[in-house]
């Protein structure tokens, strides 16, 4: 019995010691496991990580990429537009040089060598003593002057807007001042044809612009109203305030403008040169210059055929604040 009582014990303790062991063995083990769990974790972070790094930054380089190539683009379309720009320019220049050559040979030299034929006219008349002819001859003469001057006038003023050369210094200006000096230059043009010269611009009528513009509007409007008006014609010229602006206004009883002939001056193109009634010649450039000098002075310029012929020619300009 004691003996059996001593295994008992014995036994009893064995297994105590094995359980014991066995529970320390699998602790040890569970500890094992969760650390190299938790150590392929912090690889498998640490894995994820750089991958993740890698791939930013890929995209990084690849966004800078993207935006260097963007900018060359840019700059390349820019140079493109630029040298398209350029061109077209040139070729505008061109279109001027050669439209001012063409006018310079046809028209100009005509005018100079018409000049010159009268003055040869006239020497031969003065060796000649012949004073009745000296005085029909002096009309063609003066006419001729006027024409050649208003030539080189609208040249220089159209060479100049092409260049954009052209420098405005605004002023207040007296039109009824302007428009009865313009029309005394033409009187002497306008009894030859016998066209009656009629001044309706009013006396405290005035308009905030470029002073040297008005008179050239002036100019143009009354040779071309001139030119066109056949004889015993009309020509009027009058002015009026509308609003915050004055109007002034070249109205002629002449043959009038066909509709391709306006929408050519309103488009800013020189109109095919005409002959007036008496043979006069020019270079189409006076409307356009109207339009542009009036469009210039922050106005605008239009044109009415009038029932039954003739034209009427309105500036609008800014009123004297």
């Amino acid at each position: 019995m004691a003996y059996q009582e001593s295994t008992a014990i014995a036994d009893s303790l064995s297994k105590a010691e094995n359980r014991a062991a066995i529970q320390e063995i699998r602790t040890r083990y569970e500890t094992e496991q969760t650390e190299a769990e938790n150590e392929f974790l912090r690889l498998e972070n640490q894995q994820t990580i750089k991958q993740r790094n890698r791939i930013l930054a890929a995209v990084a380089i690849l966004l800078l990429l993207l935006s260097v190539l963007g900018v060359l683009y840019h700059k390349v379309l820019q140079g493109r537009r630029q040298i398209a720009a350029q061109n077209l320019k040139l070729a505008e220049l061109n279109q001027t040089k050669d439209q001012l050559f063409a006018i310079i040979a046809h028209d100009l030299r005509g005018e100079a060598s018409a000049f010159q034929q009268l003055a040869q006219i006239v020497g031969f008349h003065l060796k000649n003593r012949n004073l009745d002819r000296l005085e029909q001859v002096f009309g063609q003469v003066n006419k001729s002057a006027a024409n050649l001057n208003t030539l080189l006038d609208n040249l220089l003023q159209w060479a100049l807007t092409q260049l954009e050369g052209v420098r405005l210094k605004p002023t207040s200006v007296h039109l009824q001042q302007e428009a009865a000096h313009t029309l005394q230059l033409f009187e002497s043009h306008a009894e030859l044809k016998d066209i009656q010269l009629i001044d309706e611009v009013p006396p405290n009528l005035n308009a905030f612009a470029d002073q040297n513009s008005v008179q050239l509007i002036l100019r143009n409007l009354i040779s071309n109203a001139i030119k066109f008006t056949p004889p015993s014609g009309r020509i009027r010229v009058s002015g009026k305030q509308d609003g915050q602006q004055v109007v002034l206004s070249v109205e002629d009883t002449g043959q009038g403008m066909s509709a391709n002939q306006i929408a050519a001056v309103m488009e800013g193109r020189s109109v095919e040169s005409r002959e007036g009634t008496s043979g006069e010649r020019g270079t189409g450039l006076g409307l356009p210059l109207c339009k542009a000098f009036a469009e210039r002075n922050q106005g605008a310029f239009t044109i009415e055929p009038q029932p039954g012929g003739g034209t009427l020619c309105l500036v609008r300009l800014p009123v004297t604040g």
